[in-house]
């Protein structure tokens, strides 16, 4: 069923309370995931939002859980946002779609940064993992698109940048911050090697029958 104002209330709150807990357990901020077909995703979409209410303008949940997140967790929090730089959903939202969504988000001047990952579970998953099948640092250009809506904030790059080398940080760079899933599954002093030039070696993205890495 449609979901009335208590339901959608309930949901603010619940992203109120782990802000909340999350900094009182002593994180430097979270992230509001709005990638990979959730609902924060779903509520700025032209495929999932079809309300004719309040909540059925693009930005109006985004707007109000953002300002109310940075209200209940202060300025000395970071707040970033995961969106996609393309749903890859047929008729959804393309790149120059969510160049507009980032801007938007932008222009509360309550988020420090912008996470930026692509697909949904209503596409393909395969494009929000970035399997060995696809290339490495294959979706940075998309993420180079969202930067270049952007003025103020700073955009981190994901998916399939599984090698320090790939690809630099500068100011020309396509991003500012590159997020690095393997480095979570990487011994410390091999992530220290790889830094040094070591080849790295990713955690999923091995050929068939070896999607575990070894030391």
């Amino acid at each position: 069923h449609e979901m009335n104002d208590a339901e959608i209330e309930e949901i603010i709150q619940s992203y109120i309370l782990y802000s909340k807990l999350s900094k009182e357990c002593g994180l430097d901020g979270v992230e509001l995931h709005g990638a990979h077909g959730y609902f924060l995703q779903q509520s700025w979409t032209n495929w999932a939002n079809l309300r004719t209410d309040k909540w059925g303008k693009p930005m109006a949940f985004a707007n109000e859980l953002i300002n109310r997140v940075r209200a209940a967790v202060g300025e000395d929090f970071l707040i970033d946002v995961k969106i996609v730089s393309d749903d890859f959903h047929a008729g959804g939202m393309d790149n120059v779609a969510m160049q507009k969504v980032a801007q938007a988000l932008e222009a509360t001047g309550k988020i420090d940064f912008l996470s930026i990952s692509q697909g949904s579970q209503a596409s393909h998953y395969a494009f929000i993992t970035g399997t060995m099948y696809y290339p490495p640092a294959v979706f940075v250009p998309l993420a180079s698109g969202i930067k270049q809506a952007v003025k103020s904030i700073p955009i981190v790059a994901a998916t399939r940048i599984n090698d320090p080398a790939l690809p630099p940080t500068t100011d020309s760079s396509p991003a500012r911050l590159f997020a690095r899933a393997p480095a979570a599954c990487r011994p410390a002093e091999r992530t220290g090697r790889a830094a040094g030039g070591e080849p790295a070696r990713g955690c999923w993205t091995w050929p068939a029958g070896r999607s575990a890495e070894t030391a």
